[in-house]
């Protein structure tokens, strides 16, 4: 069926032993998080804002959800049904299976029983396809994670969701181009995956972005050397090679900046809605109204006693120009501080606003812990950046 699909390359390992549930993308508690839901007010795991002298991420990372687990694969259905026949369980067949014209793979079934494949496709050939594919992603996913931890990650801020790191230059060597081309986009859908928005990044979309990080370092550090800056787009991430940090070392590698995609049109950017008449809180002790997943990034979650529909929508150049006009002048220069730290240049662009939907009063920039309402308005939330396996990152290097 795969085949059939043109799934070809990791579709052709076949089923995973270990999997998310498909297509709940966006579902808090299933979804690559739940695990730090509060059952009492007077013990929030998740803050809002984190104090200057805490050591912890000023966002947490989500984690937890629900995932499946597939144990019996590798036994043949003649072996499970034998054992369940010896242990006297009822063995129980699907009857729609034996229907070869309900769906493909129920005819993909039947002809493999009847063995009426060509003798290329045939069970046997098929499991050893799926055998040697996996060997294969074995072998280059052990060798892009031993890549990736040679990395120097330099930070990742949550904030902003702003990756930054460097390439050491003798990575790429004992590989020849082909391999190391698999490799790289391998671990470059790893880092991506922490800055993009979606749900699935392809390692043929960012074959470009590899060519320049990993292949062709000379012809970088010469580019480097003559003060070229470059900047690609794949994955709906803005990858930005820039100079050293000494800022005059040409002999080391550059230094890339991962960021948010800026939207191309109003239209297509995300938002997320939570209404006083719809949304209900989970339990008395700890009312807040529904996590939600905001541009594929940032679970958030808020509550509110004065509004009645709020929004998140990203941070646009209006709003910052609004909020010079309104905000009281020390106000106004702690959003100016966090924006040039925190998110400079376009990534602000990207950053989450909370918006009162009834007045278009600009309520808060949650990640950076920002209040834009009078002291006397009612609004709380709670932020979790998207679960990421942190384990391939250095944590000394992440924003503290």
């Amino acid at each position: 069926m795969r085949i059939n699909a043109q799934q070809t390359g990791s579709g052709l390992r076949g089923m995973r032993s270990i999997a998310c549930i498909p297509e709940c993308h966006g579902l808090y508690g299933i979804h690559e998080s739940g695990t730090a839901i509060c059952t009492d007010e007077t013990k929030v795991t998740i803050p809002s804002v984190v104090q200057p002298d805490n050591k912890r991420l000023p966002i947490q990372m989500a984690s937890g959800g629900v995932m499946i687990y597939r144990p019996l694969l590798p036994f043949p259905k003649e072996r499970l049904t034998a054992t369940c026949e010896a242990a006297r369980v009822h063995w129980y067949q699907d009857a729609t299976n034996s229907d070869k014209t309900l769906t493909v793979r129920n005819t993909v079934r039947y002809l493999l029983g009847q063995e009426r494949l060509p003798k290329a496709i045939c069970k046997p050939n098929l499991l050893r396809i799926s055998a040697l594919t996996q060997t294969a992603l074995s072998k280059s996913h052990e060798e892009a994670m031993r890549m990736l931890r040679a990395l120097r990650i330099i930070s990742f801020d949550p904030r902003s969701g702003v990756l930054v790191f460097q390439q050491p230059a003798e990575a790429n060597a004992g590989y020849d181009r082909p391999h190391l081309l698999r490799v790289a986009t391998s671990i470059l859908s790893k880092l991506a995956s922490a800055v993009s928005p979606n749900e699935h990044i392809s390692s043929s979309s960012l074959a470009s972005v590899a060519r320049y990080v990993f292949l062709d370092q000379s012809k970088a550090r010469a580019e480097q050397s003559s003060g070229v800056t470059l900047t690609l787009t794949a994955a709906s991430v803005v990858w930005q090679r820039t100079l050293s940090l000494t800022g005059a070392d040409f002999n080391s590698s550059p230094i890339w900046t991962l960021s948010r995609q800026p939207y191309m049109s109003v239209k297509l950017q995300p938002s997320c809605t939570w209404s006083s008449e719809l949304a209900r809180p989970s339990t008395k002790a700890c009312p807040y109204w529904t996590w939600q997943l905001f541009d594929g990034r940032v679970w958030i979650r808020v509550k509110s006693s004065d509004c009645r529909l709020i929004i998140v929508r990203p941070f646009h150049q209006t709003d910052l120009s609004r909020l010079r006009r309104i905000l009281p002048h020390a106000q106004k220069k702690k959003v100016e501080e966090q924006l040039a730290e925190c998110a400079p240049g376009k990534v602000r662009w990207t950053l989450p606003l909370l918006v009162d939907a009834t007045t278009a009063a600009l309520l808060a920039l949650p990640t950076l812990a920002l209040r834009l309402f009078p002291a006397g308005k009612s609004l709380q939330w709670q932020i979790q950046y998207k679960h990421l396996d942190l384990d391939q990152f250095d944590s000394r290097h992440l924003k503290q």
